[in-house]
């Protein structure tokens, strides 16, 4: 039926009827009393309690079947005497919520009317509570007269805060209390006759006129807890509530509709639901920020807040931070929301660390590189950031009509209106968070803006927190350093004192045995002249001339490391017959303690700078060490190949190993792992080594053996070497 088109519907009045009805519309009123009567005859009957449950008044017929004089009793122990009776009692709910309430009484009970019964609690303007029990039995005389249909509303629920529509069977509206005329925006006369789906939006009831009715009478009621009804009164949100009044057939003789109003209910729920929220975002926040201690990643965190959905949810976000001693704002770092379905279901916290270390897109890295470009002198009061940084509160910036930079800003992220928060701290000013407002971003009203700045202050506090964090973990790097740099100097002290100390016995040791060896090297070379070329003895006196000038060239060398006479040596020498002859002198010992010597030489080595003799020498030593190192059925390695432009000599055994301990100790003088060690030899080994130019070096491998590897340079440039 089109809106406004009135339906009259029901039987025509008779003349006495029409007679009532023209002195009622003349301002006659009827006896209240007359009212209840007919009410209390025709099965409604009424009971009134004040806040505590006591019965203040209840209509004659109520009384009746309860029986005694029950004004001043509690509703519970006289007006219902079962516990059963009350399982379905919401009378602190409706006091305190206004909403409108209604059960079916149990059957079996003392003092029924008949045989269903419904009892509806309301709250009335003074904060009592009214209790209505309508005898369903009889369902033809619920709507039988005029008196009922008429003064009932216009009386007994004027006052009702709850809008009230009596229905016949087919939904149409027969009349309405004060309350429903304003929700729907019409007047009574209006109104009656009406369709009830016509008067609410389309889809929101189950099923429409008769079939409504038949549903009804099945269910017993419905109830709907948001419609929205949109009128010429304005928009509202209301509960509806309908309850049958079922004829003896089945059908649905009449229905009451009850709509409460709880716009301002809901509206109230959802700003408390928005500021609980807030709370919980802010504090999944400030425990991310708790666990994040380095500036860069602080940041990131911050702008994922700005940019996530259940944060802030703006298209972007982007951070400037004072600089040079606080007298330039220059833009930091910037981040775009996730697209649609880029942030997983799950716990928020994660969610925040997994968006905030995310690899940044190639848009974001090209914005925030333009962003990088801006800076802007905090004594500029014209421009929009410093403004902001300036301004108590968070602030909105339009593209167009706000100057001083502003088409700029929205330009670099991307949007017509922009939120800026700034950051500040116990008084210090840090910067000014901005966030891009998109076409999926919520309204820039004033929660928007006010959440923007509570998220702006717990950003302050973490950005200070965390720049004092890095502040601190520089001074820290550098006191370590210092104090590496202070034991390395130690260290070199000790050195340079154990190397005194070995200079003056070296000194003593070439004092007492360089004139003796000489008489023995004279001795020498004199046997070798005069020994035949056919005498066996020969080859032993050549043997014993060469190691005594062998020796005579270690007391030299000793000799020329006391007087600090040290320089580059010029001679050169091949690999392969440097450990050919340093393998030789061991394969005895090797053989006589069971212990397998194993050599391998990359073909085609070059030479390398550094005496025969000095490097024999090292070898020497490194083999002796690998010997005592082994146990029978070990195993000594010696090899020698190319790396990286320089030959690499490696002598290698399977015995026990160093710790790290020993391995940072054992070049030291005087340091040995050996009973009766004098702990020279590797010293010595490694300065002779640097006189090559090379380096001498050890990998302990605790437990799997020790591994000297001497580096040393070519004897001359090397071709370009191939990529290895």
């Amino acid at each position: 039926m089109p809106r406004g088109t009135r339906k009259r519907v029901g039987r025509p009045l008779t003349s006495d009827e029409s007679r009532q009805t023209s002195a009622a519309a003349a301002g006659e009123r009827a006896d209240p009393r007359e009212v209840l009567t007919t009410l209390d005859q025709g099965g409604v009957h009424f009971a009134l309690l004040d806040p505590q449950g006591r019965i203040r008044w209840l209509s004659p017929g109520l009384e009746r079947s309860r029986g005694g004089d029950l004004v001043g009793h509690d509703c519970h122990e006289s007006l219902f005497r079962r516990d059963s009776d009350c399982i379905d009692c919401r009378r602190q709910e409706v006091l305190a919520t206004g909403k409108t309430h209604q059960c079916w009484i149990p059957e079996r009970r003392p003092g029924r009317f008949g045989r269903r019964q419904m009892l509806v609690q309301m709250r009335t303007p003074s904060g009592q509570l009214l209790e209505v029990v309508i005898d369903a039995g009889p369902a033809e005389s619920l709507f039988s007269d005029e008196i009922f249909r008429e003064r009932v509303l216009a009386e007994g629920l004027r006052h009702v805060s709850a809008g009230v529509l009596l229905l016949d069977a087919a939904m149409h509206v027969v009349n309405a209390n004060p309350a429903a005329v304003r929700l729907l925006g019409e007047g009574l006369e209006q109104l009656r006759g009406r369709v009830l789906g016509e008067l609410l939006p389309e889809g929101c009831l189950p099923a429409r006129g008769e079939q409504l009715a038949t549903l009804l009478a099945t269910q017993g009621g419905l109830e709907i807890d948001e419609v929205r009804i949109e009128s010429s009164a304005g928009s509202a949100l209301v509960r509806l509530s309908l309850a049958a009044v079922p004829a003896p057939g089945g059908a649905a003789e009449a229905a009451v509709a009850i709509l409460t109003d709880i716009t301002r209910e809901r509206r109230v729920s959802l700003a408390l639901q928005r500021k609980l929220g807030e709370i919980s975002i802010l504090r999944e926040i400030d425990h991310v920020l708790s666990r994040t201690a380095r500036l860069d990643q602080v940041l990131r965190v911050i702008l994922a807040a700005v940019v996530h959905p259940r944060g802030l949810a703006l298209a972007r976000g982007a951070l400037f931070l004072c600089e040079g001693e606080r007298e330039v704002l220059r833009g930091r770092l910037l981040r775009t929301s996730p697209a649609s379905g880029g942030v997983a279901e799950g716990h928020l916290g994660r969610q925040l660390e997994d968006l905030a270390f995310a690899e940044p897109t190639e848009e974001d890295r090209r914005m925030e590189r333009e962003i990088r470009d801006l800076a802007v002198p905090l004594d500029t009061s014209a421009d929009v950031l410093s403004s902001a940084l300036r301004s108590p509160a968070t602030t909105l910036v339009h593209c167009r009509g706000e100057g001083g930079g502003a088409e700029m800003l929205c330009r670099l992220l991307g949007s017509e209106q922009v939120v800026l928060a700034p950051l500040v701290t116990q008084g210090r000013r840090l910067g000014v968070l901005a966030g891009a407002v998109g076409a999926g971003s919520p309204d820039a009203d004033d929660d928007l803006l006010t959440f923007a700045g509570v998220i702006a202050a717990a950003a302050a506090g973490a950005i200070e927190r965390a720049r004092l964090h890095d502040e601190l973990a520089q001074r820290l790097s550098d006191l370590h350093e210092a104090h590496a740099r202070l034991r390395h100097l130690q260290g070199q002290l000790l050195q340079a004192e154990h190397m005194s100390a070995l200079g003056e016995l070296a000194a003593e040791i070439v004092h007492q045995i360089r004139n003796p060896l000489a008489v023995v090297g004279g001795f020498a070379r004199r046997l070798e002249r005069s020994v035949g070329p056919d005498d066996p003895r020969r080859e032993d006196v050549r043997i014993l001339v060469e190691e005594t000038s062998r020796m005579e060239t270690i007391l030299e060398r000793v000799r020329q490391e006391v007087r600090a006479a040290r320089g580059d040596p010029r001679e050169t020498v091949l690999p392969e017959e440097l450990l050919t002859a340093a393998i030789k002198r061991y394969e005895g010992l090797a053989e006589a303690q069971g212990i397998t010597l194993e050599s391998n030489v990359e073909p085609g080595l070059p030479r390398i700078r550094g005496g025969r003799d000095v490097l024999l020498e090292v070898l020497d030593n490194l083999l002796r060490n690998a010997f005592d190192a082994v146990a029978e059925g070990g195993r000594v390695r010696v090899e020698a190949l190319r790396l990286r432009g320089a030959v690499h000599l490696v002598v290698e055994d399977d015995g026990p190993g160093l710790d790290p301990e020993q391995a940072e100790k054992i070049f030291e003088p005087f340091y040995t792992t050996k009973d009766q060690g004098t702990g020279l030899g590797l010293a010595l080994s490694r300065r002779l080594v640097r006189q090559c130019g090379g380096s001498l070096s050890v990998d302990g491998r605790p437990g799997r053996g020790a591994r000297f590897r001497i580096v040393l340079p070519l004897a001359q440039a090397p071709e370009p070497a191939k990529k290895e």
